[in-house]
């Protein structure tokens, strides 16, 4: 009886051990499924930015990004929003979306602001990628790279 009383024990402790490893081992995979994720919501200021044809006016006014579970909008001279999918890495860069974007349809001055508004859109709807890089986000694609800072 002895014996048998040992063996529950040495089993009950065998189980306990592989009950751990499994247990360190998904939180290893954990870790490693949070190297990319969905947008990280909040407010950015986009600080920089490209395209085709060269910088946009970034100092012609303030540039607001706004994501919020699935969906996007802000502000440059007229407000805007759309629909985000995919992901941001945070090793390398995610695949993502920006669609369905519509935007208010105000003039404005001075002139630099409509431009930088047109080509901040055009940009924002090409990108492709999506990174968080020492705490910036960073949405780029095909001649296309847009740095925000969170506000």
């Amino acid at each position: 009886m002895t014996f048998r009383t040992r063996t529950s024990a040495i089993a009950r402790l065998g189980l306990a051990a592989t009950a751990g490893v499994l247990a360190m081992g998904l939180a290893g995979c954990a870790a490693s499924a949070s190297a990319d994720s969905s947008a990280p919501d909040g407010t950015w200021m986009l600080v920089s930015a490209s395209d085709a044809n060269g910088p946009l006016p970034v100092d012609a006014g303030p540039v607001t990004l706004v994501i919020d579970d699935g969906s996007v909008g802000g502000e440059v001279c007229n407000a805007y929003g759309g629909n985000f999918a995919g992901t941001v890495g945070r090793t390398s860069a995610g695949e993502m979306t920006i669609s369905e974007v519509f935007s208010t349809y105000m003039w404005c001055e001075p002139e630099e602001l409509m431009d930088l508004e047109m080509r901040y859109l055009g940009a924002l709807t090409s990108a492709t990628k999506a990174q968080l890089i020492e705490g910036a986000l960073v949405l780029a694609g095909d001649d296309v790279r847009l740095r925000f800072e969170r506000e």
